[in-house]
């Protein structure tokens, strides 16, 4: 799904930040590394594209701070 939404609207796309969210979900038991690589490029098109006070990058720094809480990254879950 991502390669294609990559294709269809380019990288920097906001649409593929849902997606990049829901990947990172899926893989934060898993592949937290991977998990954390997803969350930080959601959260950059999210921040790009609507700001830092926007629900949806709110929704991402939530499940990034998840990531990293499960990964004991402490000081990083705060941010």
């Amino acid at each position: 799904a991502l390669a294609l939404q990559e294709r269809l609207y380019g990288p920097d796309d906001v649409r593929l930040a849902l997606t990049l969210n829901e990947l990172g979900q899926l893989a934060r038991y898993s592949a937290p590394l991977e998990a954390r690589r997803l969350l930080e490029r959601s959260l950059e098109l999210n921040r790009a594209a609507h700001g830092d006070e926007h629900g949806d990058t709110a929704v991402v720094l939530a499940n990034l701070g998840g990531v990293e809480l499960r990964a004991r990254r402490y000081p990083q879950a705060l941010e």
